[in-house]
């Protein structure tokens, strides 16, 4: 099924609105999407400026990464998370309508907290062009997924083993670390 050519690039969140309020956004976000694979890796810019009373939920704003499968039905997206930081089985799917405003795609979602249904808007500014090169392999336990001059792996060894996923970016100089979740 997949998901139509307009999505398919390399993504940085720009803005986060929590229940209707902009937000401090304290992780660097990358999405990069290939017409079926998806990964989505979260580095905390600078751990020690998160405040221990945030405003916004943890899933926001933590290290963590998830990839898979996506589809697309227009307006929804719907990210099938087959490997996930975050070892929990998701008990509803991550699945958000999209919109197109002046060239931001907006995620519009809503989040339960504490029993409570919350709304939230993630604001995507694309960073590749329509006919960037992409690749994408996997399996349930592997991923690695680049899109122009972004690339992240994935791998899952648990229980047995370590969840790590890293983010490389491509300089002048061939590709660079750029952070790792461990879990």
């Amino acid at each position: 099924m997949g998901v139509p050519i307009e999505l398919v690039g390399a993504w940085r969140r720009s803005g986060l609105i929590w229940k209707g309020v902009r937000q401090v956004d304290y992780c660097d976000v990358v999405w990069l999407q290939t017409p079926e694979w998806f990964v989505d890796i979260r580095l905390i810019m600078e751990p020690s400026t998160v405040p221990a009373d945030a405003k916004v939920p943890a899933f926001f704003y933590k290290n963590r990464c998830f990839a898979g499968h996506a589809s697309f039905a227009a307006p929804q997206i719907t990210w099938n998370h087959e490997i996930d930081s975050t070892d929990t089985p998701r008990t509803r799917p991550d699945s958000n309508p999209l919109v197109w405003d002046n060239g931001v795609v907006l995620e519009c979602g809503s989040a339960t907290v504490d029993g409570e249904e919350h709304p939230f808007i993630e604001e995507w500014l694309r960073m590749t062009a329509d006919d960037t090169p992409w690749s994408a392999s996997g399996d349930e336990h592997f991923a690695r997924i680049e899109i122009g001059k972004w690339r992240v792996e994935v791998s899952d060894d648990r229980p047995a083993g370590k969840f790590t996923a890293t983010r490389y970016d491509l300089t002048e100089t061939g590709w660079s670390k750029i952070g790792t979740v461990i879990t």
